[in-house]
């Protein structure tokens, strides 16, 4: 293991070096090939390390980082003028396609040299500072929490409740099955074991499958059928439990999602239920004695047996940084434009109903003249100008560089403040790292998701001193 850590450290300096490489000789494909493996390196390097707790929320930023920033970036400049083009290049400008790879390459490289400098330096003092998340709980109450998490995000889905009015709670609501499933399959990779029926050692894997499952078949959004299975994998890559039969588990449960990726995007407007089930057994055994049930398919996608295209075309992000740059040189910077929401999204909207929805991405793609005015006053598309991408159309490369570094601050302080590992029967610290996980994760939408790991935190800490002042850790046995 120790020699692994260390050659994967010498390959993210190697990197990085190729990374500035392709900044001199202005070569975008170079650039994102770099970049892909500046963030592969440096998760690495975190996984092979001896300290179990060097692990941690910039691992996966890292790592997902790399594909959002690097590798898929790196397809896409490769299918121009091949068949794939028409999956990746959408509403691109081409001759700004240097400047874009330039802020996708910060956004890996900053802050991850950053969390490193702030884990040497002064980590140390950070760690007794920030205040802690959660408390540890009885096994029971932690599966019966579990549970309620689980239960809880159904009940808007299935009675098609818009619960928008409680803002952040809704947010949660949101990830309570995500949640649910991260936290009881954590419990089981801690000692000592839990002391719960065999049969609840499958429960997190039955919710992960059958809320994946349901949403290949009935639902439309992709990161419903990913998002379980994602909850599910991220405790035994945390704790370090990849053994070769998992890994192979992991490696084919990859090949399904963009399999199914694939069909969701030929079909998700047109064939739901029964059909698609039928349309996809269609398309694997196909039956001439039977009617051809059609879907968006293009000359692509039929080259495209497997999705992996696809998925990475819909990670890439050079067509919005393309027109972020293109914005920057026809009006100038935004000066904070785009973030008004700063200044009014902390108010609870249950004390303001008619507060502004933050919705960045819809400003972006009516900006862009993609979609149309609705009535409501809403726009019927969202486009993610991605974290630096926004970052520099409203103060430029100053702008991308201090403001990753405060993103970086932020996913350290936050980090420690969820004591992932350091109790397992907390599932409020664990709800908070699977957040943080989700946002790491997810780090190509807006710099709004910096607002909402805050105000995630402000919630778990105010759920914390209720619980620890009024319930207080010795009374659970009044719950049971």
């Amino acid at each position: 293991m120790g020699i692994l850590r260390d050659y994967c450290a010498l390959f993210f300096y190697l990197s990085i070096g190729a990374v500035l490489i392709g900044l001199f000789t202005e070569a975008e494909s170079l650039m994102a090939l770099a970049t892909f493996a500046t963030g592969i390196s440096y998760a690495a390097r975190d996984y092979f390390d001896e300290d179990p707790g060097r692990l941690n929320v910039m691992s996966f930023y890292a790592a997902f980082g790399a594909l959002w920033f690097g590798l898929s970036n790196y397809l896409g400049y490769g299918a121009e003028g091949g068949t794939f083009e028409e999956m990746f290049f959408d509403f691109e400008i081409r001759e700004f396609f240097f400047q874009a790879q330039i802020i996708a390459s910060l956004a890996v490289i900053v802050p991850l040299l950053t969390y490193d400098v702030i884990n040497r330096s002064f980590g140390a003092k950070m760690r007794f500072t920030v205040p802690k998340i959660g408390f540890d709980m009885p096994d029971w109450l932690l599966l019966r929490c579990g549970l309620a998490f689980f239960v809880l995000s159904w009940i808007p889905y299935s009675f098609d409740l818009n619960l928008a009015f409680l803002g952040i709670l809704a947010s949660l609501l949101s990830l309570g099955s995500y949640i649910a499933i991260f936290a009881l399959n954590s419990r089981w990779m801690t000692e000592p074991l839990p002391q719960w029926p065999r049969l609840i050692r499958w429960l997190p894997l039955a919710m992960a499958l059958s809320e994946s499952g349901y949403f290949a078949v009935f639902g439309g959004e992709r990161g419903r059928v990913a998002w379980p299975l994602v909850a599910f994998s991220l405790p035994y890559i945390l704790h370090k439990k990849i053994t070769f039969p998992r890994a192979v588990a992991g490696i084919l449960i990859f090949a399904s999602f963009t399999f199914v990726f694939k069909q969701l995007a030929e079909t998700r407007r047109s064939l739901w239920g029964t059909d698609r089930i039928q349309y996809v057994i269609q398309k694997v055994l196909p039956d001439e004695s039977q009617p051809l049930l059609t879907g968006e398919t293009s000359d692509a996608d039929r080259e495209d047996s497997s999705g992996f295209m696809r998925l990475m075309a819909r990670l890439s992000t050079f067509n919005q940084l393309s027109q972020v740059y293109r914005l920057s040189v026809e009006d100038g910077y935004y000066s904070g434009e785009t973030m008004a929401y700063m200044v009014y999204v902390f108010i609870p909207r249950v004390m303001w109903q008619d507060k502004p929805l933050v919705a960045p991405g819809q400003w972006f793609a009516s900006k862009l003249g993609r979609g149309s005015r609705l009535e409501g006053g809403g726009f019927s598309n969202a486009i993610n100008m991605t974290i630096p991408g926004e970052l520099y159309l409203n103060f430029g490369w100053l702008g991308v560089t201090i403001g990753l570094i405060f993103l970086t601050t932020l996913y350290f302080m936050f980090w420690e403040a969820a004591s992932f590992g350091a109790e397992a029967g907390n599932i409020l610290g664990q709800a908070f790292a699977f957040a943080l996980l989700y946002q790491a994760i997810f780090n190509g939408s807006h710099f709004g998701g910096v607002v909402n790991l805050t105000m995630w935190y402000l919630l778990f800490l105010a759920i914390t001193y209720f619980v620890v002042t009024v319930v207080q850790q010795g009374q659970w046995k009044f719950l049971r």
